[in-house]
């Protein structure tokens, strides 16, 4: 829980940040965004800060990087990971109930992965193979 004092010290910084994201993003839900992402980097990055004195000047950097990310567009890392795992997603093929329960009984007559029959630890390569 966040005491009083750190809440207030909070809301004070972001009613300065408001404004300053306000002059450089298009919408009102943009601003909401980059402040928030702006509070996410500061987070992160608070451990890096060397000059405590400096604290001011690196908040409006952090803003002014939130910022240039949000008009990147959906290029910002965290898409860039969505994107990177739906393209490498893998789907297990359709498997009728003939196969696959054939492939469990070690029936291999119907089974499309071969003569042998299954084997224990074999269930996820039967259902990768009985696709095709």
């Amino acid at each position: 829980m966040i005491d009083p004092a750190a809440r207030g010290a909070w809301r004070e910084l972001e009613a300065k940040l408001r404004p300053f994201v306000a002059r450089r993003v298009r919408s009102d839900v943009d601003v909401d965004d980059v402040v928030q992402d702006t509070f996410l980097r500061m987070q992160r990055g608070l451990a890096g800060l060397r000059d405590e004195e400096r604290f001011g000047p690196w908040v409006y950097q952090v803003a002014r990087s939130a910022v240039a990310a949000k008009h990147r567009g959906p290029t910002s890392t965290q898409d860039a990971r969505g994107r990177a795992a739906a393209a490498h997603e893998v789907r297990a093929p359709e498997v009728s109930h003939f196969q696959a329960s054939s492939a469990t009984r070690g029936d291999v007559s119907g089974w499309a992965g071969g003569p042998r029959p299954p084997r224990a630890g074999d269930a996820g390569r039967i259902v990768r193979d009985a696709g095709g």
